[in-house]
């Protein structure tokens, strides 16, 4: 039993649609953009930093050796070394980690999916063959 005007008043209860919320995610060479309002400072926006190209090449060279998170001691000794603050370091091997998953992702993927294609082309190359030997027959 169909009542009329179900379908006219049936589009109040669907959902709408996921309303996009902006993510901070870092580029491997800046550093976080920090709002001093919400840490205790005076309100004003701090300038966003950019890592030098050294700092870049020995934080990839320390994530390379080991996609674990630092100790407290070796980040706060990677900072001292590279004029940073830990906070710097430890936010910018979280981004590379979860760039490094995303990548590690995609390869799995793409390797799992070109086993599939060969599997699913010989399974069809086999059922073509059963059914080859029965056309010819008739």
């Amino acid at each position: 039993m169909d009542r009329p005007d179900y379908h006219q008043h049936h589009h109040r209860f669907l959902m709408p649609p996921p309303v996009p919320v902006p993510v901070p995610v870092m580029d491997d060479d800046v550093d976080e953009q920090q709002f001093s309002a919400g840490r205790g400072g005076g309100g004003r926006a701090e300038r966003k930093r950019r890592f030098t190209e050294e700092q870049i090449r020995s934080l990839e060279s320390t994530f390379h050796a080991r996609h674990a998170k630092l100790e407290p001691r070796e980040k706060a000794e990677l900072a001292r070394e590279l004029g940073l603050q830990p906070r710097q370091v430890a936010i910018w091997f979280q981004n590379k980690r979860a760039r490094w998953r995303t990548k590690q992702l995609e390869r799995d993927f793409a390797a799992l999916r070109a086993k599939y294609d060969a599997l699913h082309s010989r399974v069809d190359s086999l059922k073509q063959d059963k059914l080859a030997p029965h056309s010819k027959g008739m």
